[in-house]
């Protein structure tokens, strides 16, 4: 334990060295091929004018939803000298829509015009999953409790692309421990307004309730004749896109929770003395993103900033203020070697917070690594991530020949070696007696692989070794940083 400081200092060293390093072009290191054809094409500073922009392969995607994407268009004077630069920006914008397993571009110049055409391989866009899944955090959670009874089934339906306008469809219909009815509808702008829409509906019951914090890990009430908890909502908001890298959303949900009278009894500060409430909850997000991939970046950066405003009905409960903003950089030193920081803060501010409310760390994707078998409640929170990528295996296709359809047969794979270093910080003002880990700073390093593979799914295996000494192995999924 006492080594630890002095890991951590060599790594935290060891990356901001590296990450002062000159910086290379990004590496494409997924499906997009890099040996274009530009034919006939000037390389000096003249200028072409682009003549026809034509698709290919989207045979379920409309040619308007591709068009919007693109800052290029017919009549256009473009910089011969700048042509490849532009080609391959307009070749990611449309990849990053992650509706295409490939995107590639040819450029025919004649006479002064460019003919350009995009070239695309559609994936397979509705899935009807079944649903058997733990019913605790995560993994590394269940796997500690070990409880066969907390299982969920069902089934899960995703439909991306729905009628070509790249709306999204998502369904949820579950039984088991948890038992979920949802129904989601998203809908980017598709004209000349950037105007999108948004619409959501669910409703909640579980026969389990985290009512409370012990050790800094959750205590569950389990009722097999009750449900300890019941939420249902409904959300509306408008969505302004201009490209694939900007959007804000603007949305009103309205929202009605009740606990069991056994957990309002467990906890008198669930839902601030009283078993049901209900609240008005407005929420402003606006995101920018400059990732060079948004499923496993390498070069870019992220910015987001969320504001929710909550006001109670009947009395039910303090209004509250949220602030949340998150900015993450990446960069590619070498062809090999890559670096990233990640920044994410979150301020509520109440008269007081419902213990349901009082949630930062170790909830959903907000972890100090090495420390997802616990949760940390606050108010406020801070999280600084680091870590330097090196590839282990570079971008590969493994095909299935016995498979025919392109939209299956071939399984992209890259695997990262990564080291890392996490710390969080979480202020509590009002539950920090059963909160040990909160008004204090936890750090963690280790080491991982990241498995990139089918659809954009990353899978990390990560070695931990936090600020207290604790070792764990951890699989997670989703961009990690």
């Amino acid at each position: 334990m006492r080594r630890f400081p002095l890991f951590l200092l060599f790594l935290f060293i060891f990356q901001f060295t590296a990450a002062a390093q000159t910086t290379v072009s990004p590496a494409n290191n997924f499906a997009i091929d890099s040996a274009q054809n530009i034919l006939g094409c000037p390389t000096d500073s003249g200028q072409i004018r682009i003549s026809s922009i034509q698709f290919e392969g989207n045979k379920i995607t409309q040619e308007k939803i591709l068009r919007a994407e693109l800052d290029l268009k017919e009549g256009e004077q473009l910089n011969s000298a700048d042509l490849r630069k532009r080609l391959a920006a307009n070749q990611l914008r449309l990849y990053n829509l992650q509706l295409f397993h490939w995107v590639r571009y040819i450029a025919l110049c004649e006479n002064g015009k460019l003919n350009l055409i995009f070239a695309l391989q559609e994936r397979w866009y509705v899935w009807p999953v079944p649903i058997f899944s733990l019913a605790d955090r995560n993994f590394n959670a269940w796997l500690y409790h070990h409880d066969w009874r907390r299982i969920d089934y069902g089934v899960h339906l995703l439909v991306r692309n729905f009628r070509g306008l790249n709306e999204t469809i998502r369904m949820n219909v579950q039984h088991g421990f948890n038992r979920k009815y949802e129904l989601f509808y998203i809908k980017p702008a598709a004209n000349r307004s950037k105007l999108g829409a948004t619409f959501g509906a669910s409703l909640y019951r579980s026969h389990a309730l985290d009512y409370t914090t012990q050790f800094n890990q959750p205590v569950t009430l389990r009722q097999n004749n009750e449900y300890p908890i019941q939420r249902m909502y409904v959300s509306a908001g408008l969505l302004y896109r201009p490209d694939v890298q900007r959007q804000t959303t603007l949305s009103l949900a309205y929202n009605w929770q009740q606990i069991s009278e056994d957990a309002f009894n467990l906890n008198l500060s669930y839902f601030l003395s009283r078993q049901k409430r209900q609240f008005v909850e407005i929420n402003l997000v606006h995101t920018r993103n400059y990732r060079n991939t948004f499923s496993y970046p390498l070069s870019g950066s992220f910015f987001q900033v969320a504001f929710s405003q909550r006001f109670y009905g009947n009395k039910s409960g303090n209004a509250s203020t949220s602030l949340r903003l998150r900015y993450s950089r990446y960069l590619s030193l070498t062809r090999n070697l890559f670096y990233s920081i990640s920044l994410e803060g979150k301020s509520t501010l109440s008269r007081r917070l419902a213990y349901a409310d009082n949630q930062v760390l170790g909830f959903g994707s907000v972890v100090v690594r090495g420390y997802q078998l616990y949760v940390v409640g606050g108010q406020q929170f801070g999280l600084f991530k680091q870590g330097l990528s090196r590839t282990l295996l570079p971008q590969r296709e493994i095909v299935l020949d016995f498979i025919k359809s392109p939209k299956f047969n071939r399984i992209p794979l890259a695997i990262y070696v990564n080291a890392f270093t996490d710390a969080g910080y979480a202020r509590d003002e009002f539950y920090a007696a059963e909160n040990s880990f909160a008004n204090r700073l936890l750090m963690s390093a280790g080491i991982g692989l990241h498995l990139v593979t089918y659809y954009d799914k990353v899978v990390t295996l990560e070695y931990t070794l936090t600020k207290t000494g604790q070792t764990g192995f951890f699989i997670t999924t989703g961009i990690p940083f």
